[in-house]
């Protein structure tokens, strides 16, 4: 009765050897790319929800949530851009630097609307329309970034 337990898990170790060494062999250069697809995928969502997001008194806790998300996508971008294949890692880079750029106005912006004095009311009142504006000037930085690059 052993013998016949064995068998199959011998014959489903060989099955499965071609693929996990073919997953193995992956170059360092799909890898990035695939961890930049991966991320860039992460940042999509996280732009789609600050967009979506309205002018609320969670507005300013859920677009921080939302930034702090799509830093750590940028980072894991940043951290593969030295694998890349020369043209990928070219448009990465650029991509990265605007879009870095737009995320350093958003934050500030958002910084600015949390010390607007009279309550997250008034704060909103007061400075929603332009977060509104700076979160649309975003998702058309992402798409500019990072729409190009093919996964």
């Amino acid at each position: 009765m052993h013998r016949m337990l064995r068998r199959p898990s011998a014959v489903a170790v060989l099955a499965l050897a071609p693929l996990l060494l073919a997953s193995c062999g992956e170059s360092t250069q799909a890898k990035a790319k695939a961890q930049v697809c991966s991320a860039r995928t992460e940042i999509a969502a996280q732009v789609a929800k600050l967009e979506g997001l309205s002018i609320s008194a969670s507005l300013l806790t859920d677009a921080k949530a939302s930034v702090e998300a799509i830093d750590k996508g940028v980072a894991k971008i940043k951290e593969a851009e030295p694998k890349l294949e020369p043209a990928v890692k070219q448009q990465v880079e650029a991509g990265t630097k605007t879009f870095q750029a737009e995320m350093t106005a958003i934050g500030g912006g958002l910084a600015l609307a949390a010390k607007v004095p009279g309550g997250i009311k008034a704060q909103l009142q007061s400075v929603g329309p332009e977060i509104k504006t700076a979160l649309a000037q975003l998702s058309a930085s992402y798409k500019q970034a990072y729409g190009s690059l093919r996964c």
